[in-house]
């Protein structure tokens, strides 16, 4: 999971365990701290914040796809109408 937003990354973090199919296997504030360990960790799901930043969210999900095709990269936002 990337979220820059503290509050959100908390309670993803929290709320994310409880879905007995999945299991986090990291969570990160920047596009780059997960760039940095990409190859390091086996993960099939990437859930990943669109406005990031140090990496917009469209250049963080081609540079993954980029290094694992066969990963599901799922894009979300959180806006303050």
């Amino acid at each position: 999971m990337i979220e820059d937003d503290a509050i959100t990354r908390n309670a993803l973090e929290i709320l994310l365990p409880g879905e007995p199919t999945l299991t986090l296997i990291g969570s990160y504030a920047t596009g780059g701290a997960l760039l940095a360990e990409l190859a390091d960790i086996g993960v099939d799901i990437f859930l990943c914040d669109l406005d990031l930043p140090d990496v917009e969210g469209p250049t963080l999900i081609a540079d993954i796809k980029a290094k694992r095709p066969q990963a599901e990269v799922m894009a979300y936002t959180v806006t303050e109408a």
